[in-house]
């Protein structure tokens, strides 16, 4: 059994029927039981909402996906994309990690590519292609020394982009 509360106060209660009602009605998957005192539900006491409106200007993100050897920590990446975003003038950049993708064949010892999805935005206005590819600069250059990231990657990303 587990209480329901909101707050203080006791609301309801969530269980699973015991197993043997459960066999006498001959259904096979586990079923959740709710019982909720609306009564008491209704008087607990109403909470001013609290929140922050949505941003006035919409974001831009991207993906980057970061060729490192295995041993490369994960957190510790995306740290330092996180405080080379904060190096990047009147831009918030927020970096979260998607996935890893192991690469077992990897001759030069870099064998997992980790992604990121990179999110940019301006306080003051809307984001240019300009801001967003200042942001992704400045995290690639972050990169350049790295041990775990692969020789010369993040040099070769920056060309790419400013060939663009």
């Amino acid at each position: 059994h587990a209480a329901i509360t909101v707050g203080d106060h006791f609301v309801g209660v969530v269980s699973l029927l015991h197993p043997e009602v459960r066999a006498r009605l001959a259904v096979p998957a586990e079923i959740v039981l709710l019982e909720l005192d609306l009564d008491a539900l209704l008087a607990v006491p109403a909470v001013p909402e609290r929140g922050d409106a949505p941003p006035k200007f919409p974001s831009s993100a991207f993906d980057l996906t970061v060729p490192s050897r295995a041993s490369a920590r994960t957190a510790a990446l995306r740290e330092l994309l996180l405080s080379c975003g904060e190096a990047v003038d009147a831009i918030a950049v927020d970096v979260d990690w998607v996935a890893a993708f192991d690469d077992a064949d990897a001759a030069d010892g870099f064998d997992r590519a980790l992604t990121f999805r990179v999110t940019c935005r301006r306080l003051d206005r809307s984001l240019t292609d300009e801001d967003v590819n200042t942001a992704r600069h400045a995290l690639l250059t972050g990169l350049l020394a790295h041990a775990d990231v692969r020789d010369g990657w993040a040099a070769d990303m920056i060309v790419h982009h400013e060939q663009r």
